[in-house]
């Protein structure tokens, strides 16, 4: 229907986009992740240093486009089954963590809002983990990219999401 010269907007039109945009990032940033991974598994040399920053940068930018599209897609009001089995703030989860030297662990921990309780596997939802898990899906496999104090990646590591607790 048109008002105005304006085209009224179908938002599960709009949504269903969003959804589609925001799987074709997620697929992206997974198959940045796994070169990531192939790279920090191979030998290492300067280009691969190189090579590793700038893949860090992108699934960094990827992240945020998607967290954005989430964003656009909450403003909808129309995903409600599209959260559902998404990490977020208090959630208790299960996960298992991989890290560049092959060293896995699994755990369960809670994302909190403020300082954790490390003795009651807390995390908070600023920590690199944090912010890495909230608005990913259970069964995702995600790049967590671990910054020193003046922002330059250091360490990086995959986390998967096995089961919300």
């Amino acid at each position: 229907m048109e008002q105005l010269g304006r085209k009224e907007k179908n938002p599960q039109k709009e949504a269903d986009k969003i959804l589609a945009k925001i799987q074709e990032l997620k697929a992206r940033r997974d198959e940045l992740s796994e070169e990531l991974q192939e790279i920090q598994h191979s030998t290492t040399s300067s280009d691969d240093a190189i090579d590793t920053t700038s893949i860090q940068g992108n699934i960094l930018f990827i992240s945020q486009e998607i967290e954005s599209q989430e964003n656009r897609l909450e403003n909808l009001g129309l995903q409600s089954n599209f959260k559902s089995s998404q990490v977020s703030l208090h959630d208790t989860i299960k996960i298992k963590c991989v890290y560049a030297d092959g060293f896995e662990d699994i755990s369960i921990q809670k994302i909190v809002e403020s300082k954790p309780n490390h003795l009651s596997d807390e995390i908070s939802k600023d920590s690199p983990l944090g912010k890495a898990l909230i608005g990913h899906s259970i069964g995702e496999t995600i790049t967590v990219l671990v910054p020193d104090k003046s922002g330059q990646i250091v360490n990086t590591y995959t986390a998967t999401i096995l089961e919300k607790v």
